[in-house]
């Protein structure tokens, strides 16, 4: 079993992030997660891609769900850099 198993981990980078963890939030809010990663690097072969980061986004999808969480998943030709600047409201966010 791992600490985020048993613990709910929330990054502080600010005393503003401390302000907002005290404001209620919603469920649909606090439940939502996007996976993005193991993008399609074109035809060209210059770059490979990195071996086992879709088994990782698939594993953590997985695992998200698991705990309630809709997810929402973007891999090959949708995880490019416009999709990831689209995210909102997500209150986890994974690149891989």
């Amino acid at each position: 079993m791992y600490v985020v198993d048993k613990k709910n981990i929330i990054l502080v980078t600010n005393t503003k992030d401390i302000i907002d963890l005290k404001t209620p939030k919603t469920t649909a809010t606090l439940k939502t997660a996007t996976l993005i990663g193991f993008p399609n690097y074109g035809s060209s072969g210059s770059i490979t891609p990195l071996p086992g980061t879709k088994v990782e986004l698939e594993t953590c999808r997985n695992i998200l769900i698991g705990g309630g969480y809709k997810v929402t998943l973007q891999l090959q030709n949708d995880a490019t850099e416009i999709n990831a600047r689209k995210i909102s409201n997500a209150t986890i966010i994974h690149f891989a």
